[in-house]
């Protein structure tokens, strides 16, 4: 019986250890991820066959043997843009039961970690649309492995017999940006690198030079190049050149791309730059104001004949190619109704909004909101135009470029008027890829490219709402902390010599900060205002009165020694006011102006006069010549003890006295000594 059960137990582990690896082959089968694509961008027409690029691939340590592609066909056309979206991301399973199968491969194996890639071919005689009936129709495709469906994935294709037909124009906006800014001005070495071949912002424009692509232009990266005069990178100026010269529709933004609809949530007024520090060593040597012989007063220091050459003005270092004027364009979903009146109200009518931003009654790219006019972006088109730019391989780019064909095919046969996409800000997507993109929508026979400035046109404008999408409260409390530690340093740079050099640096930084393209990037974001409000508290306690232990006085009339520490760049001019809280002693000079050179500190001597012994509090505070405060004020204790110094001399006197009058009777006693000695 004991060697009947052990039999038994050992039967049964080795059915485990058969079984065992069958399960898990098939937990890895049914991993395999499936991307599929019809080539000419979804295009099918009647004597060509049907080709459909796929690729499998197995994560597993297992390899997967046996598999078969099989090829599926929906012989009903989808008609609405709804429809298609049930069908590619497999909320309609309704379809499935409808589908025909047109080919099916020849079994393959699929190495452990590896991709495969196979080209399914249906010919024409097996196709078999009507080609009365033009328009998006699903396709399947079904992996199995022996015999068992372990994956698949949906397509669609654009069943187009002939080259007549509805098409769709479509209007593309991009953003001319620094992804995530991090200073006021771009380095002449990041300047170097963004616009050298393979630079981000050379290749940007290489992909949209010419072509039917709106631009939204940062200021940001004209100032930088300019800023520089003439130390700015030849790749740089080559670049804004190309940019100065282009064709396409272009406008500006905000500088630095930064949040306007935040900035008046937070109930800040829309932020400019102040101005910029420019090296005037940078812009040459300006024209001669006296002739080399001419000669000069006597006594006065001899001309050389030169001026500070003459610097751009902040208008002209922010000047970009705006053929379309200033256009707002916030960030999808992040206006209120008021923010968009009080926008179209400052500085221009026109703002950019995405569809679910707008309440209209039709799918209009143009609505009146208020007194302005919105450009509507399409939420729908521009999101998979923004996930066929972010696909992380070329078949998923190929999958990805087949749905937004497909989607523009149904709007074609659906509207009539314009599209408008807005490419997200957000993207990290390679400049080549947008090329590679774009050319595609060029080539599609349903779409025509529209430049926006076609879109803006038309006296019937259909009138819209702005629908309530206000940003995070998290947010608009960053801001509004920002805006205010902002004005704290502007108020205290009213100390420095050179106020202008703090405010807009300053000014600079926080249009950086508020960089739409942080918006998805909370972590990062949330530190680089961290760091702005760790400079600007760094800034405003830079100057000080500097702390120090007890005073002793000893004397009626003497100077308390105060120092004053200016830890900035820069000299300051401050005013240091110095009050005794009781009457045990009078200053005498209670405002001092003082001038701190730059990374020092003073001593500045305050004359008192003692009233009464004993402790008495001093409290020293120092303000702006305007009268802004600087830091908080500092209490020193002053222990009084005058009636020592009193004493002290009288008692010095009183042995001064003592010591001549003891002399003097020395001698007299040493005199008559000699004398009676010279008697006897």
């Amino acid at each position: 019986m004991t060697l009947l059960r052990a039999l038994l137990a050992l039967v049964v582990g080795l059915a485990g250890v058969l079984v065992l690896p069958s399960a898990s082959i098939a937990e890895e089968a049914a991993s395999i991820t499936v991307t599929a694509a019809p080539t000419t961008s979804a295009l099918l027409r009647p004597s060509a066959p049907l080709r459909v690029d796929v690729a499998l691939t197995n994560p597993g340590s297992a390899e997967l043997e046996a598999v078969t592609v099989e090829l599926q066909l929906q012989r009903e056309p989808i008609t609405n843009a709804e429809a298609l979206d049930q069908w590619l991301t497999g909320e309609d399973s309704a379809l499935d039961r409808d589908l025909d199968t047109l080919t099916a491969t020849s079994p393959i194996s699929i190495a452990p970690r590896s991709t495969s890639r196979l080209a399914v071919v249906t010919e024409p005689e097996t196709i078999l649309l009507d080609e009365a009936r033009p328009g998006v129709y699903p396709v399947a495709v079904v992996v199995a492995s022996a015999s068992e469906r372990i994956s698949s994935t949906r397509t669609a294709i654009v069943w187009k017999p002939d080259e007549l037909g509805s098409r769709v124009g479509l209007s593309l906006v991009t953003p001319i940006t620094i992804p995530e800014p991090t200073g006021a001005l771009l380095t002449a070495d990041e300047l170097a690198l963004l616009t050298s071949p393979g630079g981000l912002l050379a290749e940007r424009l290489d992909a949209m030079a010419g072509r039917s692509v709106a631009l939204g232009i940062d200021p940001m990266v004209a100032a930088s190049i300019r800023a520089l005069g003439t130390q700015a990178p030849q790749s740089a100026t080559d670049w804004l050149q190309r940019l100065e010269a282009l064709t396409n529709d272009t406008f500006a933004l905000m500088y630095a791309d930064a949040d306007a609809a935040a900035m008046l949530q937070a109930g800040v007024p829309l932020l400019q730059p102040t101005g910029f520090a420019l090296d005037p060593a940078n812009f040459g040597t300006a024209e001669p104001t006296t002739e080399p012989d001419q000669p000069t007063e006597p006594g006065s220091p001899p001309d050389s004949g030169q001026d500070t050459p003459a610097l751009p003005t902040t208008e002209e270092l922010l000047s970009v190619p705006a053929s379309l004027g200033a256009v707002w364009w916030p960030a999808a979903d992040t206006v209120t109704p008021s923010d968009a009146q009080t926008l179209t109200e400052s500085g221009s009518d026109r703002i950019l909004l995405s569809s679910s931003n707008v309440e209209a009654v039709d799918r209009t790219p143009v609505a009146r909101i208020g007194g302005g006019i919105a450009l509507v972006s399409d939420d729908r088109i521009t999101s998979m135009l923004d996930t066929t730019l972010e696909a992380g391989t070329p078949a998923e780019w190929n999958e990805s470029a087949a749905h937004l064909a497909a989607a523009l095919a149904i709007e074609a046969g659906s509207r009539t008027s314009p599209v408008i996409a807005a490419l997200d800000r957000e993207s990290s997507a390679a400049p080549q890829r947008l090329a590679d993109t774009l050319n595609v929508l060029a080539g599609l026979p349903w779409v025509t490219p529209t430049a926006l400035s076609a879109v803006n046109t038309g006296d019937s404008i259909p009138s819209a709402s702005v629908a309530e999408r206000p940003q995070s409260a998290d947010r608009i409390a960053a801001i509004s902390g920002m805006v205010a530690s902002e004005r704290q340093v502007a108020a205290f740079a009213t100390a420095a010599v050179d106020t202008a050099a703090i405010v807009d640096a300053r000014r600079l930084a926080l249009l950086g900060t508020l960089s739409q393209s942080w918006r998805m990037n909370a972590s990062g974001w949330e530190a680089v205002v961290d760091q702005f409000m760790a400079e600007n508290r760094s800034i405003v306690d830079s100057v000080e009165v500097v702390e120090r232990g007890q005073i002793l006085v000893l004397a009626d009339r003497t100077e308390l020694p105060i120092n004053v520490r200016n830890e900035l760049g820069q000299a300051v001019e401050v005013v240091l006011d110095v009050r005794a809280l009781t009457a045990g002693l009078a200053v005498e000079q209670q405002r001092t102006v003082v001038v701190v050179e730059p990374a020092s500190t003073r001593n500045v001597p305050v004359p008192v006069q003692s009233i009464a012994n004993g402790a008495v509090m001093v409290e020293l505070t120092l303000t702006s010549t305007t009268g802004v405060p600087l830091g908080s004020p500092v209490f020193v204790r002053v222990n009084v003890q005058a009636g020592w110094e009193t004493a002290g001399t009288v008692i010095a006197a009183s042995v001064v006295v003592l010591v001549f009058i003891i002399g003097i009777a020395r001698t007299v006693l040493k005199r008559r000594r000699a004398t009676e000695e010279a008697d006897d």
